[in-house]
């Protein structure tokens, strides 16, 4: 029980921590285990304009991890599942389906906004359960006990750290940028704002098609509220990084908030020190995030960890010296629709 538990849980942190991946489409993630293998289902938001392929590269990360390190499970080589969501309710049904009929025993999220929520019923029928570290709709974790389990707690978690956390640091008027899609309207109206009053601050939000972005015309946008934050809840890394070098090139000297994003670390060098961020992970990692584990004698580093996490907050705050990070990591083949 307690290394089916220790598997379950790499996994789904797995799904956060990955930040960047090599090519390497050979790589043998099996550990030499023998055995018919275990196959998990992964739902992976990694097609798309609003993709995050980065939940895939968790994803072979800890597959190949659980294998050559955990040995498995009993001895049974762990082989994952990943249906591949592109943001349409369509491909969750699909993926749903597909989830049934290979009779995986579980269906781990890697925060897909669209097609977990469309899913839900399909797998709730069939006693699938789902496990993730943090939601990315409200459908699957509001549905009744052992529907879904995810391990930072309910959406309200996430926005109550973001809104008191910015607070804390003094700021009164915040707007930020995130996705276009039903389920951030639901996060930002229904919780973020009414949090953000709670605590003295008021939040705006520019909501973005991803598949069209013009950074300049956003960091105005932002900007024209004269803000005292400004930035992003939620867009794919590629955004995020787009938009807060827009922010600083337009001369914006205020404080700017990048949600769940990290990569924008290396892109944006000096100019991204004390930029506040929403850590997706329990605290504890955080203090391991610059040690990394060794994929294939390679590390693995959780890109653009916040180091100072308060506890019991979901926010930090990078430090003012940023370490140099990197994290080379081959490609596993894995099943794949």
């Amino acid at each position: 029980m307690k290394k089916t538990f220790a598997v379950s849980g790499v996994l789904a942190l797995a799904l956060t921590m990955a930040a960047c991946g090599g090519d390497d489409e050979s790589a043998d993630t099996s550990g030499g285990l023998a055995g018919d293998p275990v196959v998990l289902g992964v739902q992976s938001p990694d097609q798309g304009a609003g993709a995050y392929p980065q939940s895939t590269y968790g994803a072979e990360a800890a597959e190949w991890y659980i294998n050559n390190e955990l040995g498995g499970i009993q001895g049974r080589p762990v082989e994952l599942d990943i249906c591949s969501g592109d943001g349409s309710p369509e491909t969750g049904v699909k993926c749903g389906n597909d989830f049934v009929a290979a009779d995986v025993p579980v269906v781990f999220d890697a925060y897909d906004q669209v097609a977990t929520g469309a899913m839900t019923p399909l797998l709730k029928e069939a006693r699938i359960p789902i496990v993730g570290t943090l939601a990315g709709q409200a459908v699957a974790e509001r549905e009744e006990y052992g529907t879904a389990f995810y391990f930072t707690g309910p959406l309200e978690t996430s926005a109550l750290g973001m809104v008191t956390v910015l607070s804390e640091l003094g700021k009164t008027q915040a707007m930020l940028a995130v996705n276009e899609a039903p389920s951030s309207h639901g996060y930002v109206d229904d919780l973020v704002k009414p949090l953000g009053e709670r605590v003295g601050l008021a939040v705006e939000a520019a909501y973005v098609d991803v598949e069209n972005i013009n950074y300049q015309v956003l960091a105005a946008t932002e900007l024209a509220e004269d803000p005292d934050v400004a930035g992003v809840i939620a867009l794919p890394e590629e955004a995020c990084t787009g938009l807060i070098q827009a922010l600083r090139q337009g001369g914006y000297e205020g404080t700017i908030f990048a949600g769940s994003c990290s990569q924008f670390i290396d892109e944006v060098g000096a100019p991204a020190a004390g930029v506040p961020l929403r850590a997706a992970r329990p605290r504890p990692l955080l203090h391991r995030a610059g040690t990394g584990l060794r994929r294939a004698g390679r590390p693995l580093r959780a890109a653009g960890v916040a180091a100072g996490l308060r506890r019991g907050r979901w926010a930090g705050l990078l430090p003012r010296r940023l370490p140099r990070r990197g994290c080379p990591l081959p490609r596993a083949g894995l099943r794949r629709r």
